[in-house]
């Protein structure tokens, strides 16, 4: 996990021009009428969370809904062993505290920043009353709560199931690739260490380290600092698929 520093935030207003725009075409919010999209905008904040930062700890009371507009969190829970394990993770667009605010629940896992990420901050009441309103709302609430149910479920499974290769495999298909049909290699920047990977992949640093100098030494990808280069996508995918 990265290190922690809970109380070191840096917050702005979240009334950008585009924020009414962005909320129009999202998923869960776009359902809602003009008007309501404004009541967001004028209470919500953004917070920038930077590497290693609570949004919220298990435990803690739910007075926030929270949508990613940039970067990544893991959600995590303490094993039998006293180890984090990850449940889950949310990127941009997708939706954390909705379940636990419309339950009056408290958070259920500890949410933190794995690389300095950009959230957007909507006050409890508001969505509440949102929700109680605007009947499209709550229906697309459960959708994002059905659809975050099954990826948890199928990352649990897969850290469970699957070779560390395969894990670290997908991992590095999972990043888009080149945009030109001319590009022969895909670059992808590690803005995660090793040790953040192995959270993700469910594993040990060592064992990341290896399976990534063992793809190097096999011609598959080639390494330098914080950036792989993918040589032999085709390979990588049958490493998946073994």
């Amino acid at each position: 996990m990265p290190r922690a520093q809970r109380h070191i935030r840096l917050v702005t207003p979240a009334a950008d021009p585009g924020l009414i725009d962005y909320l129009g075409r999202h998923r869960v919010f776009g359902v809602l009428p003009q008007e309501a999209l404004q009541q967001i905008a004028a209470v919500a904040r953004h917070r920038t969370f930077l590497r290693g930062q609570h949004l919220y700890l298990e435990g803690e009371p739910t007075t926030h809904v929270y949508v990613v507009r940039s970067g990544l969190i893991v959600m995590a829970e303490v094993d039998d062993r006293g180890a984090p394990r990850v449940v889950i993770t949310y990127a941009a667009d997708d939706v954390s505290g909705s379940m636990c605010a419309t339950l009056g629940m408290v958070h259920q896992c500890t949410a933190t920043a794995l690389v300095d990420s950009e959230v957007l901050h909507l006050p409890k009441d508001v969505f509440d009353s949102l929700y109680e309103k605007y009947p499209k709302l709550g229906l697309r609430v459960l959708e994002e709560v059905n659809n975050i149910v099954r990826r948890s479920r199928r990352m649990i499974m897969a850290l469970t199931l699957t070779p560390i290769t395969a894990r670290v495999a997908s991992f590095l298909l999972s990043v888009p690739a080149p945009s030109t049909a001319a590009a022969r290699a895909a670059r992808v920047e590690l803005s995660l260490s090793h040790q953040d990977l192995a959270l993700l992949l469910g594993t040990s640093r060592e064992s990341v380290t290896r399976v990534l100098d063992r793809l190097a030494a096999d011609g598959i990808i080639a390494v330098s600092r914080r950036c792989i280069e993918i040589l032999d996508r085709e390979r990588l995918k049958r490493l998946v698929g073994d």
